[in-house]
């Protein structure tokens, strides 16, 4: 989960003139882009220059596992597959509804981050950053008590779709956050008790946000 204060931030606007010099290679995507054409790519990374696009991975069973969005600024590598949990079986890209991408080839981002020493580090800093935002979910997902873990997870959905009412079941939450159904049960009673959140068939509405926030940060 990550809270406000420590929003991790993909963005190098402030380098675009410098990848102009080093990428040989442009293009429009208006349709999805499957993870095996990544995967097969020559290309090993990619600059975002117009537009934007979200990241899924979804699982074995066809849900939606993790949803992020890159933007205008935004640049990711090849590597940051190295990433993705392996029980994740497929990844896509959704360009909404087109995308402008500057590609770099092997060749060419070798030569951007040796002569360019700066970006270099400004990469390094945010995979960094990164990592250790990713760590921290982890730290949730298997230490935290059940009521935060929801709390966690409703304000992911809130800050994905930029809305208080997530369309969701018990069974789903369950899923994302490894809880049974009993206990999903129990903590969204005790979140709806306190007016926090209001439920109805298949939807939950999040009446206090900054009482979520404060769970979460707990």
């Amino acid at each position: 989960m990550i809270i406000p204060d420590k929003q991790i931030h993909n963005n190098f606007k402030q380098y675009e003139s410098v990848f102009l010099q080093y990428s040989s290679m442009e293009r429009i995507y208006t349709e999805v882009i499957p993870y095996h054409e990544f995967k097969n790519s020559p290309y090993q990374a990619f600059y975002v220059l117009e537009g934007a696009m979200s990241l899924k991975i979804t699982g074995a069973d066809g849900e939606e596992k993790i949803s992020a969005v890159v933007k205008h600024g935004s640049f990711y590598t090849q590597s940051s597959k190295t990433m993705l949990p392996s029980a994740l079986s497929s990844f896509m890209s959704c360009p909404s509804p087109k995308v402008r991408v500057l590609l770099f080839t092997k060749e060419e981002f070798k030569q951007l981050i040796s002569e360019q020493i700066e970006i270099a580090l400004s990469l390094i800093h945010f995979y960094e950053d990164l990592t250790t935002s990713l760590q921290c979910e982890l730290k949730d997902i298997l230490f935290f008590d059940g009521k935060k873990r929801i709390c966690n997870h409703l304000y992911a959905c809130y800050l994905a779709n930029n809305s208080l009412e997530i369309k969701t079941t018990q069974e789903m939450i369950g899923k994302h956050i490894g809880l049974d159904r009993t206990n999903v049960s129990k903590h969204l009673s005790e979140l709806r008790a306190l007016e926090i959140i209001e439920t109805r068939r298949n939807l939950i509405h999040i009446l206090k946000l900054e009482q979520i926030i404060e769970i979460s940060n707990r």
